[in-house]
């Protein structure tokens, strides 16, 4: 399977994603969540690459999460003199149980969570890019190259609307790896 060819730090990303699609309530992991774990990496050349004056990573951060959103946050609603469990008590009054489930408290996901087509076709680029630089191993720079060849879905969107120049992104990514594979 192609996860064995991930390099450890490659794995840590995917499972970062899965927990930020988690915390998000999606039963699906999207290549939204994957750039949300790319961007959140400390370390690595791609992190420095993701951290250049023209690409804003928290501008990217919210853009994603404006696009995908977030979940309510009951203190911050309290802060604002809103009171959560009062307005879902009314509402299942009016509406029957549960009816603000997939608003404020996401039922708990468990267990591997799906990938979407989109995805998968990262992944199968990812590897396409690492085949083509004669690289054994997978690393996050090919996650980032597989992402910016799909050139679709929430992640790219949001690069797109930051004014993040994905070509210059894919260039500067695939000259490191090739200096690297030499």
């Amino acid at each position: 399977m192609i996860f064995q060819r991930f390099s450890s730090d490659c794995r840590m990303v995917v499972a970062r994603a899965q927990e930020t699609a988690r915390s998000q309530g999606h039963p699906f992991l999207g290549t939204e969540h994957l750039l949300l774990a790319l961007l959140d990496d400390a370390g690595g050349y791609l992190a420095t690459a993701l951290r250049t004056p023209a690409v804003d990573v928290d501008d990217i951060r919210r853009r994603i999460l404006s696009i995908i959103g977030e979940p309510l946050d009951a203190d911050a609603l309290t802060s604002l003199g809103i009171d959560l469990e009062r307005v879902r008590q009314v509402t299942e009054e009016h509406f029957g149980r549960g009816a603000l489930e997939s608003a404020g408290r996401p039922a708990p996901i468990t267990g591997h969570l799906p990938l979407t087509r989109r995805f998968k076709a990262v992944l199968e680029l990812a590897a396409r890019a690492a085949r083509r630089l004669g690289q054994q191993t997978i690393t996050q720079e090919h996650l980032m190259l597989g992402i910016l060849d799909d050139g679709g879905g929430i992640a790219v969107r949001a690069l797109k609307e930051a004014g993040v120049q994905l070509n210059e992104l894919r260039l500067t990514i695939a000259t490191h790896l090739e200096s690297d594979a030499a």
